[in-house]
């Protein structure tokens, strides 16, 4: 049977994102799962399309990009995908107005440094 692996999952207080991947003989399908405790984002994940399923890295960041996923701290990058996460967490910051060096160490220790 095929089993959801996570392959990010992010998090503060009260807040979890997490992107599921399954393998599939054609390759990985993606979907997320969010929760939210604060009123606003609720509603704004409440107003998404739920349960979709992606089968692209570009769709699933996608899915992550409804919600400014390289903010929250990361608590967990699937092994295969740390070097694609690293990337696509730097190109974000690259764009971001509200760059935060330290949540970019964060990405760094999660997906380059230690590999934890």
């Amino acid at each position: 049977m095929e089993m959801n692996e996570v392959i990010i999952d992010v998090g503060s207080e009260g807040e979890e994102l997490t992107l599921y991947g399954v393998r599939s003989p054609e390759g990985w399908v993606f979907s997320r799962h969010a929760i939210a405790n604060s009123p606003e984002h609720l509603y704004e994940l409440r107003t998404q399309r739920r349960n979709q399923v992606v089968n692209t890295w570009p769709a699933a960041l996608n899915l992550l990009d409804q919600y400014p996923w390289q903010h929250l701290y990361p608590l967990d990058v699937h092994p295969e995908f740390r070097s694609k996460v690293f990337e696509a967490v730097v190109e974000r910051f690259k764009s971001d107005v509200e760059k935060n060096p330290r949540r970019l160490a964060d990405w760094t220790s999660k997906c380059v440094k230690s590999g934890n």
